[in-house]
Protein backbone atom coordinates (compact mmCIF):
# COMPACT_ATOMS: atom_id res chain seq x y z
CA UNK A 1 0.00 0.00 0.00
CA UNK A 2 2.90 2.38 0.71
CA UNK A 3 3.88 2.41 -2.97
CA UNK A 4 0.37 3.32 -4.16
CA UNK A 5 0.19 6.06 -1.52
CA UNK A 6 3.36 7.48 -3.06
CA UNK A 7 1.87 7.07 -6.53
CA UNK A 8 -1.15 9.13 -5.47
CA UNK A 9 1.07 11.86 -3.98
CA UNK A 10 3.23 11.98 -7.10
CA UNK A 11 0.14 12.24 -9.32
CA UNK A 12 -0.98 15.27 -7.34
CA UNK A 13 2.55 16.75 -7.63
CA UNK A 14 2.51 16.18 -11.39
CA UNK A 15 -0.88 17.87 -11.79
CA UNK A 16 0.32 20.79 -9.70
CA UNK A 17 3.78 21.34 -11.24
CA UNK A 18 3.41 19.67 -14.68
CA UNK A 19 6.94 18.22 -14.42
CA UNK A 20 7.50 14.84 -16.12
CA UNK A 21 9.76 13.54 -13.34
CA UNK A 22 6.79 13.16 -11.00
CA UNK A 23 4.79 11.09 -13.48
CA UNK A 24 7.81 8.86 -14.26
CA UNK A 25 8.38 8.30 -10.53
CA UNK A 26 4.69 7.48 -10.06
CA UNK A 27 4.91 4.84 -12.78
CA UNK A 28 8.08 3.34 -11.22
CA UNK A 29 6.38 3.08 -7.81
CA UNK A 30 3.32 1.47 -9.40
CA UNK A 31 5.52 -1.30 -10.84
CA UNK A 32 7.23 -1.71 -7.44
CA UNK A 33 3.80 -2.12 -5.87
CA UNK A 34 2.86 -4.70 -8.50
CA UNK A 35 6.06 -6.69 -7.89
CA UNK A 36 5.98 -6.62 -4.08
CA UNK A 37 2.38 -6.15 -2.88
CA UNK A 38 0.05 -7.39 -5.61
CA UNK A 39 -2.04 -9.57 -5.37
CA UNK A 40 -2.00 -9.70 -1.58
CA UNK A 41 -5.41 -10.01 0.08
CA UNK A 42 -6.76 -6.49 0.60
CA UNK A 43 -9.89 -5.00 2.15
CA UNK A 44 -12.62 -3.91 -0.25
CA UNK A 45 -12.32 -0.20 0.67
CA UNK A 46 -8.58 -0.29 -0.05
CA UNK A 47 -9.19 -2.02 -3.38
CA UNK A 48 -11.67 0.73 -4.29
CA UNK A 49 -9.14 3.45 -3.43
CA UNK A 50 -6.31 1.64 -5.23
CA UNK A 51 -8.39 1.19 -8.36
CA UNK A 52 -8.99 4.92 -8.57
CA UNK A 53 -5.25 5.68 -8.19
CA UNK A 54 -4.22 3.11 -10.80
CA UNK A 55 -6.88 4.36 -13.25
CA UNK A 56 -5.70 7.96 -12.80
CA UNK A 57 -2.11 6.91 -13.44
CA UNK A 58 -3.10 5.00 -16.60
CA UNK A 59 -4.98 8.00 -18.05
CA UNK A 60 -2.11 10.42 -17.39
CA UNK A 61 0.49 8.06 -18.85
CA UNK A 62 -1.61 7.42 -21.96
CA UNK A 63 -2.19 11.15 -22.45
CA UNK A 64 1.56 11.81 -22.20
CA UNK A 65 2.43 8.92 -24.54
CA UNK A 66 4.59 7.07 -22.01
CA UNK A 67 5.61 3.50 -22.79
CA UNK A 68 3.61 1.16 -20.51
CA UNK A 69 3.44 -2.50 -19.65
CA UNK A 70 -0.20 -2.67 -20.70
CA UNK A 71 -0.56 -6.29 -19.67
CA UNK A 72 0.18 -5.27 -16.05
CA UNK A 73 -2.47 -2.55 -16.05
CA UNK A 74 -4.98 -4.85 -17.75
CA UNK A 75 -4.37 -7.63 -15.23
CA UNK A 76 -4.83 -5.36 -12.21
CA UNK A 77 -7.88 -3.57 -13.62
CA UNK A 78 -9.55 -6.86 -14.55
CA UNK A 79 -8.93 -8.39 -11.13
CA UNK A 80 -9.94 -5.37 -9.06
CA UNK A 81 -13.00 -4.54 -11.17
CA UNK A 82 -14.23 -8.12 -10.78
CA UNK A 83 -13.80 -7.96 -7.00
CA UNK A 84 -15.70 -4.67 -6.77
CA UNK A 85 -18.41 -6.00 -9.08
CA UNK A 86 -18.97 -8.96 -6.76
CA UNK A 87 -18.44 -7.32 -3.36
CA UNK A 88 -19.47 -3.65 -3.69
CA UNK A 89 -21.43 -2.34 -0.70
CA UNK A 90 -20.98 1.44 -0.84
CA UNK A 91 -21.47 4.33 -3.24
CA UNK A 92 -17.69 4.92 -3.42
CA UNK A 93 -17.16 1.31 -4.53
CA UNK A 94 -19.56 1.84 -7.44
CA UNK A 95 -17.94 5.10 -8.46
CA UNK A 96 -14.49 3.49 -8.55
CA UNK A 97 -15.85 0.53 -10.50
CA UNK A 98 -17.59 2.71 -13.11
CA UNK A 99 -14.53 4.96 -13.35
CA UNK A 100 -12.11 2.09 -13.95
CA UNK A 101 -14.50 0.24 -16.27
CA UNK A 102 -14.93 3.26 -18.55
CA UNK A 103 -11.16 3.67 -18.71
CA UNK A 104 -10.65 -0.03 -19.51
CA UNK A 105 -13.30 0.16 -22.24
CA UNK A 106 -11.66 3.26 -23.68
CA UNK A 107 -8.01 2.15 -23.72
CA UNK A 108 -8.20 -1.61 -24.09
CA UNK A 109 -11.35 -3.52 -25.12
CA UNK A 110 -14.43 -1.52 -26.09
CA UNK A 111 -17.60 -2.53 -24.18
CA UNK A 112 -15.69 -5.22 -22.24
CA UNK A 113 -16.86 -3.93 -18.86
CA UNK A 114 -20.30 -2.63 -19.82
CA UNK A 115 -21.91 -5.17 -17.51
CA UNK A 116 -19.93 -3.83 -14.55
CA UNK A 117 -21.02 -0.27 -15.38
CA UNK A 118 -24.69 -1.25 -15.72
CA UNK A 119 -24.75 -3.22 -12.45
CA UNK A 120 -22.92 -0.50 -10.53
CA UNK A 121 -25.33 2.11 -11.89
CA UNK A 122 -28.31 0.02 -10.76
CA UNK A 123 -26.75 -0.21 -7.31
CA UNK A 124 -26.32 3.57 -7.17
CA UNK A 125 -29.95 4.19 -8.12
CA UNK A 126 -31.19 1.79 -5.44
CA UNK A 127 -28.94 3.25 -2.72
CA UNK A 128 -30.33 5.75 -0.22
CA UNK A 129 -27.09 6.42 1.63
CA UNK A 130 -25.90 9.52 -0.20
CA UNK A 131 -27.09 11.77 2.63
CA UNK A 132 -26.33 10.62 6.17
CA UNK A 133 -26.04 12.31 9.59
CA UNK A 134 -22.29 11.64 9.33
CA UNK A 135 -21.27 15.05 8.02
CA UNK A 136 -17.66 14.14 7.27
CA UNK A 137 -18.66 11.08 5.27
CA UNK A 138 -21.29 13.05 3.34
CA UNK A 139 -18.84 15.85 2.55
CA UNK A 140 -16.19 13.36 1.36
CA UNK A 141 -18.81 11.75 -0.89
CA UNK A 142 -19.79 15.20 -2.21
CA UNK A 143 -16.14 15.84 -3.20
CA UNK A 144 -15.87 12.38 -4.74
CA UNK A 145 -19.02 12.93 -6.80
CA UNK A 146 -17.75 16.28 -8.05
CA UNK A 147 -14.45 14.69 -9.07
CA UNK A 148 -16.32 11.86 -10.80
CA UNK A 149 -18.55 14.35 -12.60
CA UNK A 150 -15.51 16.16 -14.03
CA UNK A 151 -14.20 12.81 -15.25
CA UNK A 152 -17.41 11.60 -16.89
CA UNK A 153 -17.89 14.90 -18.74
CA UNK A 154 -15.21 13.57 -21.10
CA UNK A 155 -17.26 10.48 -21.95
CA UNK A 156 -20.57 11.51 -23.59
CA UNK A 157 -21.65 7.89 -24.18
CA UNK A 158 -22.50 7.60 -20.47
CA UNK A 159 -25.12 10.34 -20.38
CA UNK A 160 -27.47 8.46 -17.99
CA UNK A 161 -24.74 8.09 -15.38
CA UNK A 162 -23.71 11.74 -15.73
CA UNK A 163 -27.31 12.99 -15.35
CA UNK A 164 -27.86 10.88 -12.26
CA UNK A 165 -24.58 11.96 -10.62
CA UNK A 166 -25.30 15.63 -11.38
CA UNK A 167 -28.66 15.30 -9.61
CA UNK A 168 -27.01 13.74 -6.56
CA UNK A 169 -24.44 16.53 -6.44
CA UNK A 170 -27.29 19.04 -6.33
CA UNK A 171 -28.92 17.13 -3.44
CA UNK A 172 -25.68 16.95 -1.45
CA UNK A 173 -24.90 20.61 -2.15
CA UNK A 174 -28.22 21.68 -0.63
CA UNK A 175 -27.79 19.31 2.31
CA UNK A 176 -24.32 20.63 3.14
CA UNK A 177 -25.49 24.22 2.63
CA UNK A 178 -28.09 23.61 5.35
CA UNK A 179 -25.17 23.42 7.79
CA UNK A 180 -22.96 26.08 6.20
CA UNK A 181 -22.23 29.06 8.42
CA UNK A 182 -21.15 32.59 7.47
CA UNK A 183 -17.59 31.89 8.65
CA UNK A 184 -17.09 29.43 5.79
CA UNK A 185 -17.34 26.17 7.71
CA UNK A 186 -19.87 23.36 7.86
CA UNK A 187 -20.95 22.08 11.25
CA UNK A 188 -23.30 19.36 12.45
CA UNK A 189 -23.14 18.23 16.06
CA UNK A 190 -19.46 18.04 17.02
CA UNK A 191 -18.34 17.61 13.43
CA UNK A 192 -16.86 20.69 11.76
CA UNK A 193 -15.29 21.11 8.31
CA UNK A 194 -13.50 24.24 7.10
CA UNK A 195 -14.13 24.94 3.41
CA UNK A 196 -11.61 26.13 0.86
CA UNK A 197 -12.40 29.56 -0.56
CA UNK A 198 -12.85 27.94 -3.97
CA UNK A 199 -15.48 25.45 -2.79
CA UNK A 200 -18.69 25.87 -4.77
CA UNK A 201 -20.70 25.69 -1.55
CA UNK A 202 -19.50 29.20 -0.72
CA UNK A 203 -21.32 30.55 -3.77
CA UNK A 204 -24.41 28.34 -3.63
CA UNK A 205 -27.56 30.46 -3.70
CA UNK A 206 -31.03 29.50 -2.53
CA UNK A 207 -34.04 31.29 -1.11
CA UNK A 208 -34.95 28.35 1.12
CA UNK A 209 -34.95 28.87 4.89
CA UNK A 210 -36.11 25.45 6.05
CA UNK A 211 -34.12 22.29 5.26
CA UNK A 212 -35.61 18.91 6.23
CA UNK A 213 -33.65 15.67 5.96
CA UNK A 214 -33.84 12.26 7.58
CA UNK A 215 -33.13 12.84 11.28
CA UNK A 216 -32.10 16.50 10.84
CA UNK A 217 -33.86 19.86 10.44
CA UNK A 218 -32.07 23.17 9.84
CA UNK A 219 -33.58 26.68 9.77
CA UNK A 220 -31.78 29.73 8.30
CA UNK A 221 -32.67 33.37 8.79
CA UNK A 222 -29.83 35.73 7.92
CA UNK A 223 -26.91 34.98 10.25
CA UNK A 224 -29.19 32.99 12.58
CA UNK A 225 -29.09 29.18 12.40
CA UNK A 226 -31.19 26.66 14.30
CA UNK A 227 -30.42 22.94 13.92
CA UNK A 228 -32.45 20.09 15.40
CA UNK A 229 -31.45 16.42 15.45
CA UNK A 230 -33.83 13.65 16.46
CA UNK A 231 -31.10 11.81 18.31
CA UNK A 232 -27.97 12.60 20.26
CA UNK A 233 -24.63 11.03 19.34
CA UNK A 234 -21.64 10.70 21.62
CA UNK A 235 -18.57 8.51 21.05
CA UNK A 236 -20.32 6.68 18.18
CA UNK A 237 -23.24 5.73 20.42
CA UNK A 238 -26.72 6.95 19.58
CA UNK A 239 -29.12 8.20 22.22
CA UNK A 240 -32.81 8.98 22.06
CA UNK A 241 -34.30 12.42 22.62
CA UNK A 242 -33.10 15.48 20.81
CA UNK A 243 -30.04 17.61 20.27
CA UNK A 244 -30.01 21.17 18.98
CA UNK A 245 -27.58 23.98 18.25
CA UNK A 246 -28.15 27.71 17.81
CA UNK A 247 -25.75 29.99 15.94
CA UNK A 248 -25.92 33.78 15.88
CA UNK A 249 -23.60 36.75 15.67
CA UNK A 250 -20.74 34.65 14.25
CA UNK A 251 -20.70 32.18 17.12
CA UNK A 252 -22.52 29.12 18.44
CA UNK A 253 -24.63 30.16 21.41
CA UNK A 254 -25.86 26.63 22.18
CA UNK A 255 -23.30 23.93 21.45
CA UNK A 256 -23.62 20.15 21.23
CA UNK A 257 -23.71 18.91 24.81
CA UNK A 258 -20.69 16.68 25.33
CA UNK A 259 -22.24 14.90 28.28
CA UNK A 260 -26.00 14.77 27.84
CA UNK A 261 -28.80 14.90 25.35
CA UNK A 262 -31.28 17.71 25.89
CA UNK A 263 -33.73 15.46 27.73
CA UNK A 264 -32.58 13.09 30.47
CA UNK A 265 -34.66 10.98 32.84
CA UNK A 266 -33.35 10.42 36.35
CA UNK A 267 -30.00 11.79 35.11
CA UNK A 268 -29.68 9.15 32.37
CA UNK A 269 -29.29 9.40 28.61
CA UNK A 270 -31.15 6.65 26.81
CA UNK A 271 -29.10 4.54 24.43
CA UNK A 272 -30.95 2.98 21.50
CA UNK A 273 -31.66 -0.66 22.32
CA UNK A 274 -34.05 -3.41 21.33
CA UNK A 275 -36.34 -2.99 24.35
CA UNK A 276 -37.59 0.39 23.12
CA UNK A 277 -40.91 0.57 21.31
CA UNK A 278 -39.45 2.94 18.76
CA UNK A 279 -36.90 5.67 18.26
CA UNK A 280 -37.71 9.35 18.12
CA UNK A 281 -40.13 10.06 15.28
CA UNK A 282 -40.99 13.36 13.65
CA UNK A 283 -44.75 13.57 13.29
CA UNK A 284 -45.00 16.87 11.45
CA UNK A 285 -43.01 19.86 10.19
CA UNK A 286 -44.87 22.96 8.99
CA UNK A 287 -43.50 26.28 7.75
CA UNK A 288 -46.02 29.10 8.07
CA UNK A 289 -45.72 32.91 8.09
CA UNK A 290 -41.98 32.80 8.76
CA UNK A 291 -42.34 30.34 11.65
CA UNK A 292 -41.54 26.63 11.75
CA UNK A 293 -43.51 24.08 13.80
CA UNK A 294 -41.87 20.75 14.57
CA UNK A 295 -43.61 17.92 16.40
CA UNK A 296 -41.86 14.72 17.46
CA UNK A 297 -42.72 11.80 19.72
CA UNK A 298 -40.61 9.27 21.55
CA UNK A 299 -42.36 6.23 22.96
CA UNK A 300 -39.28 5.48 25.00
CA UNK A 301 -40.60 2.51 26.97
CA UNK A 302 -44.14 1.23 27.63
CA UNK A 303 -44.35 3.45 30.70
CA UNK A 304 -42.73 6.63 29.33
CA UNK A 305 -43.60 8.87 26.37
CA UNK A 306 -42.11 12.25 25.47
CA UNK A 307 -44.00 14.53 23.09
CA UNK A 308 -42.01 17.51 21.82
CA UNK A 309 -43.39 20.61 20.07
CA UNK A 310 -40.91 23.18 18.78
CA UNK A 311 -41.87 26.61 17.53
CA UNK A 312 -38.98 28.34 15.75
CA UNK A 313 -39.48 32.02 14.89
CA UNK A 314 -37.08 34.77 13.91
CA UNK A 315 -34.46 34.64 16.68
CA UNK A 316 -36.82 32.88 19.04
CA UNK A 317 -37.44 29.22 19.91
CA UNK A 318 -40.14 27.69 22.10
CA UNK A 319 -39.62 24.13 23.35
CA UNK A 320 -42.84 22.51 24.57
CA UNK A 321 -42.28 19.16 26.30
CA UNK A 322 -45.10 16.86 27.38
CA UNK A 323 -43.83 14.07 29.65
CA UNK A 324 -46.19 11.14 30.25
CA UNK A 325 -45.30 8.25 32.53
CA UNK A 326 -46.83 5.71 34.89
CA UNK A 327 -44.18 6.62 37.45
CA UNK A 328 -42.81 9.73 39.11
CA UNK A 329 -39.48 10.58 37.46
CA UNK A 330 -37.00 13.43 37.39
CA UNK A 331 -36.80 15.04 33.95
CA UNK A 332 -33.78 17.14 33.04
CA UNK A 333 -33.71 19.63 30.15
CA UNK A 334 -30.05 20.28 29.41
CA UNK A 335 -28.16 22.92 27.44
CA UNK A 336 -24.49 23.66 26.95
CA UNK A 337 -23.94 27.37 26.38
CA UNK A 338 -20.79 28.64 24.70
CA UNK A 339 -18.05 29.06 27.36
CA UNK A 340 -17.21 32.45 25.82
CA UNK A 341 -20.52 33.76 27.16
CA UNK A 342 -20.72 35.33 30.58
CA UNK A 343 -23.96 34.27 32.27
CA UNK A 344 -26.46 36.11 34.42
CA UNK A 345 -28.77 33.70 36.29
CA UNK A 346 -32.02 33.99 38.23
CA UNK A 347 -34.19 31.27 39.78
CA UNK A 348 -35.68 30.28 36.40
CA UNK A 349 -33.74 32.11 33.67
CA UNK A 350 -30.25 32.43 32.21
CA UNK A 351 -28.97 35.28 30.05
CA UNK A 352 -25.72 35.06 28.09
CA UNK A 353 -23.56 38.06 27.20
CA UNK A 354 -20.51 38.42 24.99
CA UNK A 355 -18.48 41.59 25.49
CA UNK A 356 -21.47 43.05 27.39
CA UNK A 357 -23.83 42.42 24.48
CA UNK A 358 -26.88 40.29 25.25
CA UNK A 359 -26.95 37.36 22.82
CA UNK A 360 -29.20 34.68 24.34
CA UNK A 361 -31.79 34.21 27.05
CA UNK A 362 -33.40 31.00 28.34
CA UNK A 363 -36.42 31.00 30.64
CA UNK A 364 -39.39 28.87 31.68
CA UNK A 365 -42.65 30.44 30.52
CA UNK A 366 -44.98 27.65 31.67
CA UNK A 367 -44.85 24.45 33.72
CA UNK A 368 -47.44 22.29 35.48
CA UNK A 369 -44.99 21.68 38.36
CA UNK A 370 -42.22 23.73 39.94
CA UNK A 371 -39.01 23.80 37.91
CA UNK A 372 -35.56 24.17 39.45
CA UNK A 373 -32.55 25.59 37.61
CA UNK A 374 -29.09 24.10 38.11
CA UNK A 375 -25.87 25.39 36.57
CA UNK A 376 -22.37 23.99 36.35
CA UNK A 377 -20.15 26.51 34.60
CA UNK A 378 -21.92 26.84 31.22
CA UNK A 379 -23.94 23.62 31.55
CA UNK A 380 -27.57 24.55 32.23
CA UNK A 381 -30.19 22.08 33.50
CA UNK A 382 -33.87 22.65 34.21
CA UNK A 383 -35.25 19.89 36.45
CA UNK A 384 -38.86 18.96 37.15
CA UNK A 385 -40.22 15.93 39.05
CA UNK A 386 -43.55 14.24 38.32
CA UNK A 387 -45.35 11.69 36.15
CA UNK A 388 -47.47 13.77 33.73
CA UNK A 389 -45.94 17.17 33.07
CA UNK A 390 -45.80 20.02 30.56
CA UNK A 391 -42.82 22.37 30.40
CA UNK A 392 -42.44 25.31 27.99
CA UNK A 393 -39.04 26.93 27.59
CA UNK A 394 -38.36 30.10 25.62
CA UNK A 395 -34.97 30.73 24.01
CA UNK A 396 -34.57 34.23 22.61
CA UNK A 397 -31.63 35.41 20.52
CA UNK A 398 -30.22 38.91 20.75
CA UNK A 399 -32.10 41.62 22.59
CA UNK A 400 -35.62 40.24 22.02
CA UNK A 401 -38.22 41.82 24.33
CA UNK A 402 -41.39 40.01 23.34
CA UNK A 403 -44.15 39.62 25.89
CA UNK A 404 -45.13 35.95 26.12
CA UNK A 405 -48.23 34.43 27.73
CA UNK A 406 -49.44 30.83 27.86
CA UNK A 407 -53.13 30.02 28.28
CA UNK A 408 -53.72 26.29 28.90
CA UNK A 409 -56.93 24.28 28.68
CA UNK A 410 -57.70 20.56 28.58
CA UNK A 411 -56.52 19.85 25.02
CA UNK A 412 -54.57 22.87 23.82
CA UNK A 413 -51.97 25.43 24.82
CA UNK A 414 -52.44 28.94 23.49
CA UNK A 415 -49.17 30.82 23.09
CA UNK A 416 -49.65 34.58 22.84
CA UNK A 417 -46.74 36.79 21.78
CA UNK A 418 -46.99 40.57 22.04
CA UNK A 419 -50.79 40.27 22.40
CA UNK A 420 -51.09 39.52 18.69
CA UNK A 421 -49.27 36.37 17.66
CA UNK A 422 -51.41 33.39 18.64
CA UNK A 423 -50.17 29.83 18.31
CA UNK A 424 -52.35 26.88 19.26
CA UNK A 425 -50.46 23.74 20.19
CA UNK A 426 -52.19 20.42 20.70
CA UNK A 427 -51.04 18.69 23.85
CA UNK A 428 -51.51 15.23 22.37
CA UNK A 429 -52.61 14.00 18.95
Amino acid sequence: MKYLSLVNELIHKYKEKHEDQYLNLALDHFYLWYETEYPKKTKINTISQNLKVISNLLVLCKNEGLHLLDEVFMQVLCAYCLILHREKTEVSHCLSLIYASIIYNSYYINHAFDEYIDEAFKFLKSNNNFITPNLKKTYELYLELRSFNEFINNYPNYHRVKTYISGKITELTEFLFAFLYPDGFISLGKEMIKLNNSDELNTYNTTKKLFIYPEIISYHNGDYRFTYQYYYRNLNKYYDNLGLTIYYHKMFLILPNEERSIITIDDHNYLHDTSQLNKVKILNVVEENGSVFIKSINKLYPETTILTNILCRDKQVFLIFTFESEYTQKYGINFYLNPKLSLNKTESSVTGYFLYEKLISLKVVYCTKEVSLKTNNNYITYEVIGSNLIVILNISIGDVKDEVKVIPNDQKLRLIINKEKLYVINKRS
